[in-house]
């Protein structure tokens, strides 16, 4: 039988000992406070210490105006407030045992009612983590000499040229700046040659290497914060199991302060970051400095909370109020993704556009007389696909061109709708350097005069914008002259790709696993990260594909969807814990909070059970509430990884 309940401990009888607090206040030029600074008219309220920028690191201090018989009387504007603020945990004996916050003073909310109180506001803006980034920063060469420039360029990691993602980081280094990396242009080095001549070739930034170089573009001066030398980034960042291709044209604007950019930077590979506080013995002064935590990752640790009924021990309770929420309606266990839609290279046979009376017509009056030219604007110069039946009965050789276009689309939906040329996925070495380039759009005639042998069009043509087709600039001599000989003798075919209308799709289906026994579907258009590319058969290019700008991402997209449905097919769990007191430095940003000890309550998004991966919730924030009793929130969040990759 289960024991009877029992009332909840008043809070007085989970009391810990007061934690002494005391607050030091830099001088009026700014000076950086140490032991010798510390007042007692400022007593702290509330603190909050984030992870990432979302919020403001923050503290509230209350102002006694009592303790001098003080009035809030005439009251100015403040004028060149320069005031830094911190505060230190002491033991018994006066010793610190660690800096709780440290800020600049921002704002000094006051009231005048029955009493007058006046406030202070601490906090760690973003003016403080340096200036807005602006120049970047570029290692050049010309003539063998090495030049350095500051550009007002776009700050882009890994750039993409020409449907290529190329690395832009040069293997140079910014010695003023504790040797983070420049930049390098990739487009300016895609030959030997230039290679040669700039005498580097720039290769892929990862993570830690860009979060480095842009925290000293940002913060040069350390005048607050404390940068991170690459090693140190390597070691909180190194770990991430990507390959640079994850780090692919990444773009930060110029003019936004260090802690948006880093989250811009950090969040697509599931990382934050958050500022921590030391002391400095040596000094007496605090050192603030970054710290970079991977998100569903940390050192895991439990809250305690005994079960009703058992004779209350202080050390086995610690949480007075604990809300937890478990949601199975907003995860997602049936996950669909798709590519961009299908692209085919084939080899298309054109039609005259034009009727068949016109092929007698004189050439050189074509050509010269504006007149003639008016009346058949089309008679030797535009050829088409009739993908859409448009010219149907024109020529009697004319026919819709939908169902094979269908048929390089493998035999999907297509629509019978006007469409255009692009360029070849088949690419060639360029005469004149060593890169790849597409072949273009591909223009051969058939010469009857030599056994009707397909040759490589050269003349002048422009490609249709709003069909398939091509328009010759000058009435090609050869083909005209065969055609009045004998249309049918002869022909225009062009070697180009086209769009369709689907894409291709994978899904990851629920499993058995999944905390809800329905399909909750996700749609995902992946068509920025997947691609259906292909050479089709018909092409005249099919047997020379090694080179060819193909993507057949089928097998890629299902290893992704079911990645996501791994990550997303979990319930969502929502937590809000206050420990009593504050004197809990075990516990930290970036922590796993696995469970409640003594109720046995998982923290977890997944079921321990089914033997998937765990998904803790993890710490993000810490608030301590210091106005009438000292206590101290987690601020918990479970982490969405597809949503951050």
């Amino acid at each position: 039988m289960p024991a009877a309940p029992k009332a909840p401990p008043k809070l007085t009888e989970l009391s810990r000992a007061y934690t002494k607090l005391v607050v030091l206040l830099g001088d009026s030029s700014g000076g950086a406070p140490t032991s010798a600074d510390e007042v007692d008219f400022l007593i702290p309220t509330r603190i909050e210490r984030p992870a990432g920028s979302q919020r403001v690191a923050v503290m509230s201090l209350d102002y006694l105006l009592a303790k001098d018989q003080e009035h809030i009387v005439d009251t100015l504007t403040p004028k060149a407030i320069n005031r830094q603020v911190e505060v230190r945990e002491v033991d018994f004996l006066g010793k610190v045992s660690r800096v709780l916050f440290w800020g600049k003073l921002a704002a000094q909310p006051l009231t005048i009612g029955q009493t007058e109180t006046l406030s202070w506001t601490v906090r760690i803006d973003k003016h403080l983590f340096g200036d807005p980034l602006g120049k970047i920063p570029f290692s050049e060469n010309g003539f063998f000499t090495q030049y350095f420039y500051e550009v007002d360029h776009k700050l882009v990691f890994n750039p993409e040229i020409d449907d290529k993602i190329k690395g832009n980081r040069s293997n140079r280094e910014w010695g003023a700046r504790n040797d983070c990396y420049l930049f390098f242009d990739a487009a300016s080095v895609d030959t030997a040659a230039a290679r040669s001549h700039h005498m580097q070739t720039p290769t892929k930034w990862r993570l830690y290497e860009a979060v480095h170089t842009l925290i000293w573009l940002c913060n040069p001066s350390e005048t607050f914060i404390k940068n991170p030398s690459r090693a140190d980034c390597s070691v909180q960042l190194g770990e991430i199991d990507i390959d640079h291709e994850r780090l692919k044209n990444l773009s930060l604007p110029a003019g936004r302060h260090l802690p948006e950019l880093l989250d811009a930077l950090l969040e697509p590979f599931g990382c934050s970051w958050t500022i921590d506080v030391d002391l400095d013995p040596e000094t007496d002064r605090s050192v603030r400095r970054f710290r970079f935590f991977l998100r569903n990752r940390g050192i895991e640790k439990e809250l305690y909370l005994q079960r009703p009924g058992e004779t209350l021990d202080p050390a086995k309770t610690q949480v007075p109020d604990l809300s937890l929420n478990y949601d199975i309606a907003n995860l997602a266990n049936k996950i669909v993704g798709c590519t961009s839609l299908m692209e085919r290279e084939a080899t298309f046979e054109l039609f005259f556009c034009w009727p068949v009376s016109e092929d007698s017509l004189d050439r050189t009056e074509l050509e010269k007389d504006p007149a003639m030219a008016k009346a058949h604007p089309h008679a030797g110069h535009k050829l088409v696909l009739n993908e859409n039946g448009a010219w149907n009965g024109l020529r009697p050789e004319i026919i819709p061109r939908s169902i094979m276009v269908m048929d390089i689309f493998d035999n999907r939906p297509t629509i019978s709708t006007t469409r255009k040329f692009k360029p070849c996925l088949s690419q060639v070495v360029n005469g004149d350097s060593d890169r790849l380039e597409s072949r273009g759009i591909w223009v051969e005639w058939k010469d009857p005069s030599d056994e009707g042998k397909w040759k490589k069009a050269t003349w002048s043509f422009s490609v249709l914008q709003l069909e398939c087709g091509i328009w010759f600039e000058t009435i090609p001599k050869e083909l005209w002259e065969a055609i009045q000989n004998d249309p049918s003798s002869t022909g225009v075919r062009v070697t180009a790709t086209i769009v369709g209308d689907t894409k291709t799709y994978a899904t990851a289906v629920r499993d058995e696993t999944s905390p809800n026994a329905d399909d909750v579907t996700l749609r995902l258009n992946l068509g920025d990260k997947f691609h259906d590319r292909q050479v089709h058969s018909t092409s005249i290019f099919h047997a020379a594909r090694a080179t060819a700008d193909e993507a057949y991402d089928l097998i890629q997209l299902q290893a992704y969807v079911e990645q996501v449905r791994g990550l997303e097919d979990a319930a969502d769990l929502s937590c809000s814990a206050t420990l009593e007191g504050i004197d809990h430095p075990e516990y930290q940003i970036g922590d796993l909070i696995t469970k409640v000890n003594g109720r046995n309550l998982t923290l977890s998004r997944n079921n321990p059970t089914l033997g998937v991966d765990e998904r803790y919730l993890q710490v993000v924030g810490i608030t301590y509430d210091l106005k009438d009793s000292q206590r101290m929130e987690l601020l918990l969040e479970s982490f969405d990884e597809e949503k951050a990759f």
